[in-house]
């Protein structure tokens, strides 16, 4: 038998859709839901939110042409690398970090395994999401010890980033009836579908 878990969700100005972080009670690690309107502007203060600028690995997630789309990164400075993101990228609203309260415990190694872990099954999983990766880094080899802890941190991770909402992990249902849009101006081509089971 399984045992059970709590998740904490902190609203950090009091709004459902605003904000936020969820964590299990039982670890150190955080992962701060953010929309792009705060992704720059979320205070760093050593009494505010200090691990947001620390390391960790993060996952943008919006929409262009109507598509949905991804971008998985790891940075040792996380909310200067999304800020970065938000000068540079225009499509996504919305920011997921993952990051520790621990100085130190995600250092380069563990994000680097994260961040490749994390674009091998995000894009092994057969969604309708287009990565804006252009390639998939290699995963760092590890020691038996370091890969059993690492992916402990990266089973955790994705459960919250399930919890959260963030779909990329998560393969989409497909059911009678549901209609599919393509739409690709570059290539002039705009088109939709109807899915129909006996068929495919």
């Amino acid at each position: 038998m399984s045992h059970g878990k709590t998740i904490t969700t902190y609203l950090i100005d009091g709004k459902l859709k605003g904000p936020r972080y969820v964590k299990f009670n039982e670890t150190s690690h955080y992962l701060y839901i953010l929309p792009r309107e705060m992704a720059s502007k979320l205070s760093t203060a050593q009494d505010d939110f200090p691990e947001y600028a620390t390391s960790g690995f993060y996952i943008l997630t919006g929409t262009e042409n109507g598509n949905p789309k991804a971008y998985i990164g790891q940075s040792n400075k996380c909310k200067h690398r999304i800020s970065q993101h938000d000068k540079k990228i225009s499509w996504w609203d919305t920011a997921y970090v993952y990051v520790s309260k621990t100085i130190g415990e995600l250092n380069a190694t563990t994000i680097q395994y994260l961040e490749a872990k994390n674009i091998d099954d995000a894009k092994s999983v057969g969604n309708n999401i287009t990565f804006d990766n252009a390639n998939s880094p290699a995963i760092p080899h590890l020691s038996k010890d370091q890969e059993a802890t690492i992916k402990h941190y990266y089973e955790e991770a994705k459960m919250l980033l399930e919890f959260a909402g963030c779909g990329v992990f998560v393969k989409a249902e497909i059911h009678e009836g549901d209609i599919y849009y393509i739409n690709a101006p570059m290539k002039g081509v705009a088109a939709k579908g109807e899915y129909i089971v006996s068929t495919g």
